[in-house]
């Protein structure tokens, strides 16, 4: 009878214990639901943004899938794109975050299988149920940390294959002691606790060798199951998808194979999932399907990719509904022949909170000039990642978008490289020339340079010789250019090529007042001394340097 009543007392535990781990699960997934539903058209939620520590993880998907028509660094840092990309990132998993990030450095061409289906995107954004359930189960699948996924893969490539013959002894020693309690209790204990003692050393210690890749096989699981869940949905207009999950999860069904056991981690917060780790340590349970998982996974990893493709394409688009629905106007960007416009209308930069927007409709051979702070740089930005986020993500903001598609390159943050022991000059002469060398001679797509203030790194003679000749060659070439830049002789010498542009600003009572609007033509004020005077330099040199500046106007001479 005592036996029995103990009995009864631990399965009567273990029962509440799995309830109250089931009430809390589902507690808690009510709660974030609730969260989800209530900041949809808002900035992404913290537990969206990736850390600093694990932002070199978001290039993993990328690294594996070199693009050819990408966007490179140079053009990537210039765009601030990891700024715009978490910005955009309304993602809960490592494969969704490192597919948006690298379809945001691969813009489309025009072949069609990188874009989104737009009947896709608002039956999503339409059904409240189906949009959150994924983003739940997304969540579920959760992230690697500081390594990408592809990281955990290529971890395997170092792990040997080790004898069971250790792991399957584990369990048999706790059996056997088991049975030796019921026959002599004193002894059994003692044994028991010895076999304990022997099983933890024995299994840290091969546990240690096997950390990262027990890592691996977990989220391996996870991403399985995920995919059952993903299978057992509806999903409209996501059929392809579907059979892409069903027919690379079904190459697994072995490696699955009693390795369940290998979800369970401490920490969880579910008492039950306690009880298990323990005895995943006290029997090896994790450790025995090590070799048979190992070179399963080996032989496998094109299904994998597969599985990552289609995980990371399915979160993507729910990040580019949650983007648009935090928008207060975007458009679908309509797509030309190459020798057409780039024509925007109230195009905004996608990063700032008040934008002040604008109008433009040109070939692609642009000359900006107005002073510092008066918005050249920030609109060159604006046009590029407009026409970056149209060939991506399919979202512009701005009121219309049409212009053909276009390889993307820029020059504009540059700075020393004092590792490799190079000028500003250096740095920025060859940073033209790759998009000289990236032209194509062969009917392909035009390529779109946006250049901030070419060859600053010179001497104004030469500065204004050279740069001249360098924008003077981009038509040629089949490369369109956005240039801003401080030197008026510019749009002189460019005039018949590039059309020019500009913004102002006005001096008010000591203030500069900028409007940040774009005008039609080349800038005619000479604010700059003005506003040496405006916040109190000796009169006497902006007097002289007004007459300077008038000479030199009248006469092409400096005196």
């Amino acid at each position: 009878m005592t036996e029995l009543v103990f009995l009864l007392l631990v399965v009567g535990t273990l029962l509440i214990l799995y309830i109250k781990g089931r009430f809390d699960e589902r507690k808690k997934k009510t709660e974030f639901i609730r969260s989800l539903k209530d900041s949809f058209g808002g900035l992404p939620m913290a537990s969206q943004k990736v850390p600093e520590e694990y932002r070199g993880a978001l290039k993993g998907y990328l690294s594996r899938h070199e693009p050819r028509d990408g966007i490179d660094d140079i053009t990537a840092s210039d765009l601030e794109l990891d700024e715009v990309f978490d910005r955009l990132n309304y993602t809960f998993s490592s494969v969704g975050a490192e597919y948006l990030y690298c379809r945001l450095r691969t813009p489309s061409q025009g072949r069609g299988e990188e874009d989104y289906d737009e009947a896709v995107l608002k039956e999503i954004h339409d059904d409240e149920n189906l949009r959150t359930s994924l983003q739940y189960a997304f969540r579920m699948l959760g992230r690697t940390g500081r390594l990408s996924i592809y990281d955990y893969i290529d971890f395997l490539d170092g792990a040997k294959e080790k004898s069971n013959l250790l792991n399957y002894l584990a369990p048999v020693l706790v059996v056997l002691a088991l049975l030796l309690v019921l026959i002599r209790t004193e002894m059994g204990i003692l044994a028991f606790f010895g076999v304990l003692a022997f099983n933890m050393v024995t299994y840290y210690r091969e546990k240690k060798d096997n950390e990262l890749f027990l890592g691996s096989f977990r989220y391996i699981l996870r991403m399985l199951t995920f995919a059952d869940r993903l299978k057992s949905m509806s999903l409209p207009g996501l059929e392809r998808e579907k059979k892409i999950i069903a027919e690379n999860t079904a190459a697994f069904e072995p490696f699955r194979r009693g390795a369940g056991i290998l979800l369970y981690q401490t920490g969880g917060g579910n008492p039950l999932d306690v009880l298990f780790d323990y005895a995943r340590i006290l029997l090896h349970l994790d450790l025995i399907k090590f070799n048979t998982m190992l070179r399963h996974v080996r032989g496998h990893r094109a299904e994998l990719d597969a599985l990552i493709t289609a995980f990371g394409r399915i979160e993507s688009m729910l990040s580019v509904v949650c983007y648009r629905a935090s928008l207060e106007q975007y458009c679908v960007p309509e797509f030309t022949g190459k020798d057409e416009n780039y024509s925007v209308r109230e195009l905004a930069h996608p990063l700032l909170e008040h934008p002040v927007t604008n109008d433009i409709t040109t070939k692609g051979w642009v000359l900006i000039t107005g002073s510092n702070a008066s918005g050249k740089s920030t609109f060159l930005k604006a046009c590029a990642l407009g026409a970056l986020m149209a060939q991506t993500i399919g979202t512009v903001c701005a009121e219309s978008y049409r212009a053909p598609f276009y390889r993307i390159f820029s020059s504009m943050a540059l700075r020393d490289d004092l590792g490799r022991g190079e000028s500003y000059y250096i740095v920025e002469i060859r940073s033209l020339k790759r998009i000289l060398d990236s032209a194509s001679t062969d009917g392909g797509a035009p390529v779109l340079a946006f250049i901030d203030e070419v060859l600053r790194g010179t001497n104004t003679v030469e500065r204004i010789a050279a740069s001249s000749e360098v924008l003077m060659s981009f038509p040629g070439r089949n490369i369109r250019c956005f240039a801003a830049t401080h030197d008026i002789e510019l749009t002189s010498l460019l005039e018949g090529s590039y059309d020019n542009y500009h913004f102002e600003e006005e001096i008010r009572d000591g203030d500069v007042l900028f409007n940040y609007r774009l005008m039609k033509g080349r800038a005619a004020s000479r604010n700059a001394i003005r506003l040496l005077d405006a916040i109190g330099y000796d009169r006497n040199i902006t007097e002289a340097a007004e007459r300077r500046a008038e000479h030199f106007i009248e006469t092409g001479e400096w005196r």
